[in-house]
């Protein structure tokens, strides 16, 4: 999955961000809290241990709304420029 976007994929490795030696960040540990991804332990295609995250179904959802959400903030600053 390394070299894959997650939406290529529906799993994609720790590994990927960061190595399997570092603890995962609070930003992953909070992702999971509010089940928005579920992440499960694999040997990856280097034959180490990585641990890969997978979107729920919540978090699919929560994924279109922040992208919504990204695509209005980023109009809203292009208008703003355009009057520059």
């Amino acid at each position: 999955m390394v070299g894959q976007s997650p939406s290529e994929s529906s799993t994609f490795p720790r590994t990927c961000c960061r190595s399997t030696r570092v603890p995962s960040t609070p930003a992953l540990h909070r992702l999971e809290h509010q089940n928005w991804i579920e992440a499960e332990w694999k040997v990856s295609e280097l034959g180490r241990r990585a641990k890969y995250y997978r979107l729920t179904t919540s978090g699919r959802k929560q994924l279109a709304i922040e992208a919504h959400e990204w695509d209005r903030m980023q109009h809203a600053v292009s208008r703003v420029m355009k009057l520059a």
